[in-house]
């Protein structure tokens, strides 16, 4: 797939490829191939953000540095023990799942498209992924305030989804707006 293929494009053809028959995580992997990162690090932000039990926001967190800290490593693809990779879903259901999904990744797409091109590369991409290790680590030590966590979990989600559609500014709008929270909320306690 061409760098510029847009995620609801990935998401039909994984959805074409695989009609009537289980979509495993392995295939959503090999399909987002060098953004395969992306969807590993935009669902435990989502989780922590959707569901904000005490103690979940937190295993998001350490979910979300174990697979940031695989790309700072320069690891083309993250590495899944074999169980998680085989976890399939069925392929009607995924179907359906595409077809829900597809309206609202092609809104997204209007607010994040590829801009800022030199953001888009490897060495770029292990720098913001250490910053994700630090800002996933530091869920935990503001966990016991109220709503703390929704701060760098949805700016976590914001440079994730900005790394998933190769949109730097989304990233950098992330990252500064994570570290300066994080900086003042410290800063307070």
């Amino acid at each position: 797939m061409a760098e510029t293929t847009r995620l609801s494009d990935l998401m039909t053809s994984l959805d074409e490829k695989h009609k009537g028959n289980e979509v495993s995580l392995n295939d959503v992997l090999e399909t987002f191939h060098s953004r395969s990162f992306g969807p590993l690090l935009v669902i435990p932000p989502l989780i922590a953000l959707a569901l904000p039990i005490f103690g979940l926001p937190t295993v998001c967190g350490v979910v979300t540095a174990l697979v940031a800290i695989q790309q700072v490593m320069g690891r083309n693809n993250p590495w899944l023990p074999k169980r998680l990779r085989h976890l399939s879903i069925d392929g009607q259901r995924f179907h359906r799942t595409v077809e829900k999904v597809n309206p609202w990744v092609k809104r997204l797409e209007r607010l994040f498209r590829p801009r800022l091109d030199f953001m888009n590369n490897d060495a770029t991409h292990r720098v913001i992924a250490l910053f994700i290790v630090l800002i996933s680590l530091s869920i935990p030590f503001v966990e016991p305030i109220p709503m703390a966590p929704a701060l760098p979990s949805a700016m976590l989600l914001l440079i994730a989804l900005g790394m998933l559609m190769r949109d730097g500014l989304a990233m950098l709008i992330g990252l500064v707006v994570a570290i300066t929270g994080l900086a003042a909320l410290f800063l307070w306690l």
